[in-house]
């Protein structure tokens, strides 16, 4: 199987790619990182690896919507599963298996089991642990709009939105 981390380098704080290839090359496993253009780039990374038919493990290194994006792309896949790094401001995703501390090992998460998941399908796409409007809709507009500043932004962005 390969394992593929799929890095979002504006998610939370931003992502540190060296250190993730460092824990992988200590591993010996087959892997590669990809790191994401702009919104949307993770699925269609996602999904033109898995018409290649190959075995695929993909690791989302960001935030919830790193995640969703992931997921989308392996929406009838069945040689394609994912897990995630989580480093995004909210993590909410995680919070459902005991949080956000036990996805934070890159070796355990590689060895981890396979297990089935609920996704949600809104119109044209998928969510993985929730669906917002609303209320829940403005917080993340206001994320999107304080993710780089200091203080308000990254890992305080959602706190920010919330407030």
């Amino acid at each position: 199987m390969k394992h593929i981390f799929v890095v979002n380098p504006t998610a939370g704080l931003g992502v540190d790619k060296t250190k993730i290839e460092k824990e992988l090359e200590k591993l010996d496993i087959d892997w590669e990182v990809y790191e994401t253009k702009c919104a949307k780039d993770a699925t269609r990374y996602v999904k033109s690896r898995c018409e290649t038919g190959e075995a695929l493990r993909f690791y989302a290194c960001g935030g919830d919507g790193t995640i969703n994006e992931v997921a989308a792309g392996i929406i009838g896949f069945p040689n394609a599963s994912f897990s995630c790094y989580p480093v995004g401001s909210g993590n909410d995703f995680v919070k459902v298996f005991g949080g956000r501390e036990k996805f934070m090992d890159i070796s355990a998460l590689c060895r981890g089991e396979e297990m089935a998941i609920d996704i949600i399908r809104v119109g044209e796409n998928y969510a993985v642990n929730a669906c917002h409007f609303g209320f829940d809709t403005e917080v993340a507009k206001t994320m999107i709009k304080v993710k780089n500043k200091k203080i308000i932004g990254g890992r305080n962005a959602y706190i920010t939105g919330v407030v």
